[in-house]
């Protein structure tokens, strides 16, 4: 049988980090029942949601306390819904020029962030964040037809697959490794300068 499970809230408190830590405390209950085969949960999807856009890494494993969750799903949704029609607009064009466009792309989704530290608590602001995960996912759609592109022409074929699993594991390993990194530099380094060098 298939049970539902349905939560009251005040208006928009679907959204409210107590209640998303009631309904993921509620399945995790649920979960130990021998009786139960799986639960699925709102808090428990945008914990693994919010790992996910963190590479997988299991720190992320979490539900966020503030909202950023919606900046993240403006994120994913940009470079899923995008993704396919940049394809089609980049096919033809010289890979560095496409590079070219990304970079400009990040340094104006940079520049909205920055500039959202002006009104901050603001709708404005809130708006910015958005505005930002959106221009920044832009820019991902097109790193991916490229970056692995290039480095796949350039490399001799046969060190073809070893150079691309090099690629892999930097771009991927980036963010765990960096994290790791950090908090031993945190030992000897003032946070605030680690905090700083890591950008």
């Amino acid at each position: 049988d298939q049970f539902a499970v349905i939560t009251v809230t005040g208006p928009e408190g679907i959204r409210d980090y107590e209640s998303l830590v009631e309904q993921d405390r509620l399945a995790w209950t649920l979960e130990q029942l021998p009786e139960v085969i799986a639960v699925e949960s709102l808090g428990g999807s945008i914990s693994l949601i919010t790992m996910g856009t963190y590479e997988g890494y299991p720190k992320w494993l979490d539900i966020p306390r503030g909202r950023q969750v919606a900046s993240l799903a403006v994120n994913t949704a940009t470079i899923v819904l995008l993704q396919f029609f940049v394809l089609r607009r980049i096919s033809g064009h010289r890979r560095t020029r496409v590079l070219v466009v990304m970079t400009v792309l990040w340094a104006a989704a940079w520049l909205v962030l920055g500039l959202t530290g002006l009104v901050p608590g603001t709708a404005a602001a809130a708006f910015g964040v958005l505005a930002f995960n959106f221009v920044f996912a832009l820019g991902e759609t097109l790193l991916q037809p490229t970056i692995p592109a290039i480095t796949n022409d350039m490399a001799p074929d046969h060190l073809r697959g070893r150079v691309m699993s090099i690629y892999m594991v930097a771009f991927r390993g980036g963010m765990p490794l960096g994290s790791l990194a950090s908090g031993f530099a945190a030992t000897f380094i003032p946070m605030p300068v680690v905090l700083a060098i890591n950008g």
